[in-house]
């Protein structure tokens, strides 16, 4: 018995484009709030509570990199549905 691969359903051209912009938009929202979230902690001052190490910045690093990810994939702050709305209008997705 020969097995055959059943053909996937191809997105055409325009609607990939249109969701790599989308990822592209996401994932700029995403280091956008990771940056954000890295200078607001700055602004405060260290706590003698737990000892500053490297095994903790490290820690703080990773934490900041989920909370900004499930800031951003969540409903986030519209940036990047405003980024997105604003590359499509300007440039057409057929453009890109």
């Amino acid at each position: 018995m020969k097995i055959t691969k059943t053909p996937q359903p191809q997105l055409n051209n325009a609607n990939q484009k249109n969701k790599d912009l989308k990822e592209a938009c996401n994932q700029f929202e995403e280091y956008f709030v990771n940056m954000m979230l890295k200078n607001m902690k700055n602004t405060i001052g260290d706590s003698d509570l737990t000892e500053k190490s490297h095994g903790r910045e490290i820690f703080e690093d990773m934490l900041d990199e989920k909370i900004a990810s499930n800031m951003a994939r969540g409903r986030g702050l519209g940036l990047a549905s405003q980024m997105y709305k604003q590359l499509i209008k300007n440039k057409g997705i057929n453009n890109l």
